[in-house]
Order: structure tokens, then C-alpha cells, then sequence
């Protein structure tokens, strides 16, 4: 009998984080059941195919508020022993609140029959997830995704150390992490690639181009508008289309203005795998924040690949570990420059409109069978599912 999973969530579901809905149904096929367990209500869209979990989420509000004694009744020494420390080595906030959270949890997740917890980000989710599954005697994971790891961490080594182990999206996080004394288990995100059917190659390359992601400082859509400015000015038929929101939209749609720019506001997945033949290349210049966030392993890099999209982006490390070794833009599967480099952005961009169909055909094939022999969310599932089944806690009673 394959094991109950909590997932527990700050918010959930959340339009940009597809990968949590992704990972959820990959359980579930593994035989799993699977409980959302979130922190907050959704404050936004969210992608269609998250409608039937998002009914299945118990969220934080429909716990008593108080259900501490009876939970507190169940402790036996060793769990107090674990607990009481991991409680006073938050610094985010009181012992006794984030008791209080925790047990509101395991209230959830015992009502539910949860014998695992595993938290995305770890920020409070990790920390409510890893008292709840210490209340209850379970086992407990959580994933660190970018943000949480790299720029606004909190108490990570106390997170890492209580937990049963801890999944890194990337080789270079799941070195990161070691340095906690922690297990550590390399997890990255996947796709459902049943969703994913390679775009029609008859076509050389086309110059409309695509930036699909959040707007914030990490994505780099500045340096794509600035480098877009540049492009056009020398080639009137390209063409830039932006979709997504975030902070800086209003501030760059302004800013950089120009009547071959649109920004088409958010967008689900859907819109990706319907209109994703209308482009040439997807273009996504990450760097690194100012803050230290950078994105770790971009789902949207995966996706275009998966479609036959060609993708221009940059030499983030998080981006090479998906792309694989490229010695070569004969056997590469993206095109790369440097972080920061606008010209190079731009020499990219104008090469591409000049790339041959049996180039660009060479590319999507590399391309396509690297993201399917490496990011298939069923085989990342099932060898999460066997880590999971193997936890040697006890199960809920």
C-alpha cells in the first residue's frame, strides 16, 4: 500500500508554479494518495489542470486554532526531544506560533490520513510541515527551490537538519545543501510530457520571438528589451511578444515601449502548448539578482524544449545543468551567452534569423530527447515515491 502525502504549500494553486501541480498528479499515478495542505487561499489565477486538486486542499484556516492538547498528548520523549530544539532555532518567529501553525497542520494531515509530509520552498511550509510530521511521528521532506536557498533563506541549516532529507532541483544545490550535514536527494523539476507534442519543423527560423515568465529583476526581460530595441531598429519584420506579470511590468512596458512589443499579461500553460509554433525562439536571459535569487532549474526552458522551440538564453548554471554539455552550437540543445551581456543577446538573435532549417531541426531533436530522458515527471515521481516508502518513520495513527 503506497503511502498518504501531505503536500504542504504556502499557497497553492499558484499560476507560476506548475511544478507543484505537476509533481502532485505524478504521485498520484504512482498510486499515492495525495492531500494539498496550504498555508493561504489562492490570491490569483492558476493553472486549469490544478482545478481538481485546488477542490481536494484542506487550507490552514479550517484547522481548530487551538488543537494543542490533544496533539501535544501523543508526544512520546524522542519526538519532544527533536521538536523542542528545531522549535527554539527559528528565528522567524516564536517557538510557541510556530507550535501553534505546526499543530494546525497535523491536525489537517491526521484528519487526512497522511503518513509523509513534504513542503515546497523552504520558508514556512517547511518549517509548519516539519512540526506537524514531528507531532504526528512521521517522516518529513521539503524541496528548496531558488529564492529560499539563495537569497531569502530562512533558518535553512535548523530546516536541513531536522528534516528526514531534503530535495535540490539542482546538482550544484544539492552541494549546497550538503554543507548542512543534511541527506540531500537530487529531485528536479519534471514535466508531464503526455502534454507535450513537438511543434510542426517545417518552418527555418521565424523572427517572433517569446519571453514566457515572471517579470522580476532574475529574468532579465530589461536586457531582452534592450537588446529587442537594438535588433529592431535593424530589422523591421521581428517582433517580441511578453507574457507574464510580476512587479516590473508596468515599469519595463513603459520604459521600453515599442509598437513590435506586446505584453500579453499571465498566461497558463495552455497558451504555451497552443501557440508556441507561432515563434521562433524563446528568449530568456537570466541572471542573478541583486539579492542573490536566481532560478534554479526554469520549467519554461524544459517546456520549450519539449515543444521544439528553439531556446535562447544565458549561462546560468541552473540553465546548463538542463541544456547538458553544448561544446558546440552543432551538439547543443540551446543557444547560450554570457550573464549580463547584451550584445551578446543581440548577435544571438540576429544569428537566429539566419539559421538553416537542417540546424535548427538538429537543435529541437537534441533538444527534445535530452528533456525526455531526463525531466519525465513519472520516472522523477517513482523514484521520489520510492524514497518516500522507505521512510523509516512510523505512519499516522
Amino acid at each position: 500500500m503506497k503511502k498518504t502525502i501531505g503536500i504542504v504549500v504556502n499557497e497553492f494553486p499558484v499560476l507560476s508554479e506548475t511544478f507543484v501541480g505537476n509533481e502532485m498528479r505524478a504521485l498520484m499515478r504512482q498510486g499515492h494518495s495525495v492531500v494539498p495542505l496550504s498555508l493561504h487561499q489562492p490570491s490569483g489565477k492558476h493553472q486549469p489542470q490544478d482545478e481538481f486538486l485546488a477542490k481536494q486542499t484542506r487550507y490552514l484556516e479550517q484547522a481548530p486554532k487551538t488543537p494543542l492538547k490533544p496533539l501535544l498528548g501523543l508526544l512520546a520523549w524522542p519526538q519532544l526531544k527533536s521538536l523542542v530544539p528545531f522549535l527554539h532555532r527559528q528565528q522567524g518567529w516564536s517557538a510557541f506560533a510556530l507550535l501553534r501553525q505546526g499543530a494546525r497542520i497535523a491536525h489537517l494531515a491526521k484528519a487526512s490520513g497522511c503518513q509523509h509530509l513534504h513542503a515546497h520552498f523552504a520558508w514556512a511550509s517547511a518549517a509548519s510541515a516539519i512540526v506537524a510530521a514531528k507531532l504526528l511521528g512521521i517522516s518529513v521532506s521539503f524541496t528548496g527551490h531558488g529564492a529560499d536557498v539563495y537569497a531569502n533563506a530562512e533558518d535553512l541549516p535548523a530546516k536541513c537538519q531536522a528534516a528526514d532529507w531534503v530535495c535540490a532541483v539542482t546538482h550544484a544545490m544539492e552541494r549546497d545543501l550538503q554543507q548542512y550535514g543534511c541527506d540531500t536527494f537530487y529531485h528536479p523539476c519534471g514535466l508531464d510530457l503526455s502534454r507535450f507534442h513537438p511543434i510542426p519543423q517545417a518552418l527555418g527560423a521565424q523572427p517572433h520571438f517569446l519571453f514566457f515568465g515572471r517579470i522580476v529583476e532574475k529574468k532579465g526581460l530589461d536586457l531582452l528589451l534592450q537588446a529587442f530595441h537594438q535588433l529592431a531598429g535593424q530589422y523591421q519584420e521581428v517582433q517580441l511578444d511578453v507574457v507574464g506579470d510580476g512587479p516590473l511590468k508596468a515599469q519595463l512596458e513603459n520604459e521600453y515601449a515599442h509598437p513590435r512589443i506586446r505584453f500579453l499579461g499571465a498566461q497558463p500553460q495552455s497558451w504555451l502548448l497552443a501557440h508556441a509554433a507561432s515563434y521562433g525562439a524563446l528568449v530568456m536571459p537570466f541572471r542573478i539578482g541583486r539579492n542573490g535569487d536566481q532560478d534554479t532549474g526554469p520549467l519554461i526552458i524544459k517546456e520549450a524544449m519539449a515543444l521544439g522551440l528553439p531556446v535562447i538564453t544565458t549561462h546560468l548554471i541552473g540553465c546548463d545543468e538542463i541544456l547538458g554539455p553544448s561544446p558546440s552550437l552543432e551538439r547543443s540543445c540551446a543557444v547560450q551567452v554570457e550573464m549580463e551581456d547584451r550584445s551578446a543577446l543581440t548577435d544571438m538573435m540576429i544569428a537566429h534569423l539566419f539559421r538553416t532549417h537542417e540546424s535548427l531541426q538538429a537543435q529541437r531533436q537534441r533538444a527534445e530527447q535530452r528533456v525526455r530522458s531526463q525531466f519525465d515527471i513519472d520516472t522523477l515521481a517513482a523514484r521520489f515515491s520510492h524514497r518516500i516508502q522507505i521512510a523509516g518513520a512510523s505512519t499516522a495513527t
